[in-house]
């Protein structure tokens, strides 16, 4: 799943997405961070 990436990339990652799960989880509202390497669309309601 990780395939080559070094160590430092994907702590940096990890910390990142958490942040994203933690706001989630304390909001029910998605706020996507710019430096993950993934699609976002907003037109898709994301929150609970």
């Amino acid at each position: 799943m990780l395939g080559d990436a070094e160590w430092g990339e994907v702590e940096l990652l990890g910390k990142k997405l958490r942040r994203i799960w933690g706001r989630y989880a304390h909001t029910g509202v998605v706020e996507p961070d710019p430096g993950l390497p993934m699609a976002w669309d907003p037109a898709i309601p994301h929150s609970v």
